[in-house]
């Protein structure tokens, strides 16, 4: 009986880290999305021209930035709903939304370029993050589910 209860905590241990390292890797995810789309905006400024929302409707990725974006271009609001983002990232986000398509071709490019170097550095903190602490958190889950184990026992 202690043996399976000791089993349960280790493994519910497990999933509590995973689950707390899995905010790394969304975060990654968030700010690699978030690069991608401001590259297809900037071809599409010097090239093709079309809307944000045509442009939307071509994209197929449905993660967490898209369908935020695809929101706030079809019903005008701003909604996010995140626990890996900290307010300072949320407000650049949500400053990068509302100055898209707002101005002229020249500007938009300039300020596109600006926002491109900005993302390359939280991409690049986001990713050192991710590799410096979700092995982490995932080690010391298991460290903590072993010591309650034993503890059972």
């Amino acid at each position: 009986m202690r043996i399976i209860i000791g089993i349960i905590l280790l493994i519910i241990s497990v999933l509590i880290g995973c689950g707390l390292a899995r905010k790394f890797t969304k975060r990654r995810e968030f700010f690699n999305s978030f690069k991608d789309f401001n590259l297809i905006i900037q071809r599409e400024i010097s090239y093709s021209q079309s809307s944000i929302p045509k442009l939307l409707s071509s994209i197929e990725n449905n993660d967490d930035f898209y369908k935020c974006i695809k929101r706030y271009y079809t019903n005008k609001e701003f909604y996010f709903e995140s626990t890996y983002l900290n307010s300072q990232e949320l407000n650049f986000f949500k400053q990068y939304l509302m100055q898209i398509g707002k101005s002229d071709k020249t500007s938009q490019g300039k300020l596109i370029e600006s926002m491109g170097e900005q993302l390359s550095e939280k991409l690049s903190v986001a990713t050192e993050l991710e590799q410096k602490y979700k092995s982490l958190y995932i080690k010391l889950s298991v460290l903590i589910g072993l010591i309650a184990f034993i503890v059972c026992l």
